[in-house]
């Protein structure tokens, strides 16, 4: 071989090899997007008001707990701050007035509000939030909005419901979305103490069979919007089906 066919293959080996660099280097890093996706968790305390005042008062696990206003139902003007799960299969709910939850719960324990005790955990729990890999927005006493890049946002919501049971004894549920809406969406049907994911690839088909009640979150306004959302999203996903080509 020649020295000039010898530096022709040279220049031509160096070619295929840069090509190959390229090649693997797209394929890896498509690789790395395909599993390593942007997720939306919405993290939203269980009861969460009436499970502080269970903490600081063990004896009421297991009963209707309604907290509001001065803890009177005899008195007027006061409405319900929460609920607990027990009271709420009573009908009791957030905004009801204290007088009726009594009339619809009388064996109920009623308790004033401390909103010192719940600024108080509310701050435990966000602390621990933020202890993540995560970008944390905080959305109130009992909300709050994760940012995280991960390959496995469900365990990433796993560890989340667990390290802020250890660390402050509080229950929470975790919705997890492609967007916040649906995060939040999500956590309607992950609760209670639950983890759900919606996103894109499910939302019709989930949102078509979703009730009209509870699911869609714990507060009347929420449900209110979250049916809503739904109708508009199901009546456009109807029109889709029923267009036709030409």
């Amino acid at each position: 071989m020649t020295p000039v066919e010898l530096a022709y293959r040279w220049r031509s080996c160096r070619r295929v090899l840069r090509w190959c660099e390229t090649a693997s280097g797209e394929l890896c890093r498509g690789w790395h997007r395909s599993i390593e996706l942007n997720w939306i968790l919405h993290v939203d305390l269980d009861q969460f008001i009436a499970a502080v005042e269970v903490l600081r008062r063990p004896e009421l696990a297991g009963r209707p707990v309604i907290v509001g206003g001065s803890g009177d139902p005899t008195q007027r003007r006061m409405v319900v701050a929460t609920a607990s799960y027990e009271a709420r299969e009573f009908g009791i709910h957030s905004g009801l007035p204290l007088r009726a939850a009594f009339r619809g719960c009388p064996d109920a324990v009623f308790l004033p509000s401390d909103p010192a005790a719940y600024e108080e955990a509310s701050n435990q729990v966000m602390a621990t939030l933020r202890g993540f890999p995560a970008v944390a927005e905080v959305y109130g006493w009992d909300e709050a909005f994760l940012g995280v890049r991960t390959e496995d946002p469900h365990m990433f919501a796993v560890a989340v419901r667990a390290a802020v049971l250890d660390e402050t004894g509080l229950s929470s549920s975790v919705g997890i979305g492609d967007t916040k809406q649906r995060a939040k969406l999500a956590t309607g049907f992950a609760k209670p103490a639950g983890i759900y994911r919606l996103t894109e690839d499910n939302w019709v088909t989930v949102m078509a069979k979703a009730p009209d009640g509870g699911a869609l979150g714990d507060r009347p306004q929420d449900r209110r919007e979250a049916v809503r959302r739904r109708h508009r999203h199901c009546c456009a996903a109807g029109c889709g089906r029923l267009r036709r080509p030409g």
